[in-house]
């Protein structure tokens, strides 16, 4: 899985993007970043509590996919901004261990991006 390309791919999707990060199973940034000249929001510890309290969020989840199907995305919607989070299948480790997190401007929509975005992991 090309990690870098999913970044590229995503961030040139629309300039409302603010963010695009792949994440490990124990919530640090494995690629990607901040749209330049896009101030984060957070500062940085809050960004890592942030990204282990969305991880423990889908995790937490995946106990109702036998009942309930597989999570396609997780959308939220803030006043300054918005977030879709989806579980990246990683071929060499055969599990759902990577989480992709996506930051945008409060008004995109989520039945936009967010099939767009699972359309570009499957090219």
């Amino acid at each position: 899985m090309d990690l870098r390309r999913i970044y590229d791919t995503i961030m040139n999707m629309d300039k409302r993007i603010r963010f695009v990060g792949v994440l490990d199973d124990n919530g640090k940034l494995i690629e990607g970043g901040m749209r330049k000249n896009v101030p984060s929001l957070l500062d940085a510890e809050k960004n890592d509590l942030f990204f282990l309290r969305i991880l423990y969020d889908l995790k937490e989840l995946e106990d109702f996919k036998n009942s309930l199907g597989e999570i396609k995305y997780i959308y939220i919607q803030m006043d300054k901004v918005s977030f879709v989070i989806m579980s990246l299948k990683n071929e060499e480790r055969d599990d759902d261990s990577l989480m992709l997190l996506v930051s945008m401007e409060p008004e995109m929509n989520p039945s936009f991006i967010a099939p767009s975005i699972r359309n570009s992991l499957v090219e």
